[in-house]
């Protein structure tokens, strides 16, 4: 199974999650990672590198996502990923980004919500990288700090000033699913079932509650609906 590069110094959740799915259906997980630079996972799934590829967005809204090629199917999601908020310890706690206001909120500048906050109209400052904005944010040049869940978590272990912001309900979120070869029928519906029953059982929730990712638990429909907070214009090219 292919998975997406390592971002912190602790085993990645979606490791821990593919293991634990694999056992379900009596199997035992393999590991291929890539880099950040080759092609995308399920390109890797198509070229037989391997069985299936994790973390995989279903979502062809996301801007950087997409539909999947030809000859992939998708699982049913196992987990949604969101951006979520950081903030010391002494902040007022938000629960949704109008709350916000003027606060200065920092984000990666690449990343698609640097464009998307400021058609909210947030004052959104672009930092590096996840790292350079949690700093910003414990040194109190910053008042938010706006990142990818998953790769936040990962950020802030060890980190004396910067938290989650266990209040705010993430605006931005996407379902998050498995990749396999269209023909591979049967190991898609074994994967389905797991999914379902790790879901049920608390499994996936736990597994994140233990590397502090925050869980979200995914919509049942494929892809997220447009949210009141996030019906806004893609950029362009």
């Amino acid at each position: 199974m292919t998975h997406p590069p390592r971002r912190s110094a602790s085993r990645p959740v979606e490791i821990e999650i593919a293991g634990a799915l694999a056992t379900e259906i009596g199997a035992v997980a393999h590991f291929v990672q890539l880099d950040p630079h080759e092609a995308d996972l399920e390109q890797a799934v198509l070229a037989g590198r391997c069985q299936a590829a994790s973390g995989i967005i279903d979502d062809p809204s996301f801007v950087t996502r997409g539909r999947s090629p030809a000859g992939i199917s998708l699982t049913d999601p196992y987990y949604a990923a969101g951006y979520v908020l950081v903030g010391r310890g002494d902040v007022t706690p938000v629960s949704t980004l109008r709350q916000l206001g003027a606060a200065r909120v920092g984000v990666e500048k690449e990343s698609i919500v640097a464009y998307t906050l400021r058609q909210r109209g947030h004052a959104v400052h672009g930092l590096s990288n996840a790292s350079a904005v949690i700093r910003a944010v414990a040194e109190r040049r910053l008042d938010y700090g706006y990142l990818w869940g998953p790769l936040a978590a990962g950020q802030l272990q060890g980190e004396q000033e910067g938290i989650l912001i266990g209040q705010f309900v993430p605006a931005d979120r996407w379902n998050v699913t498995i990749a396999v070869r269209g023909e591979a029928g049967e190991l898609r519906h074994h994967l389905n079932r797991a999914i379902h029953h790790s879901l049920e059982n608390g499994a996936v929730a736990r597994i994140m509650a233990a590397a502090d990712v925050p869980f979200l638990a995914p919509d049942a429909v494929s892809g997220n609906p447009p949210h009141a907070e996030t019906a806004i214009p893609r950029p362009g090219p």
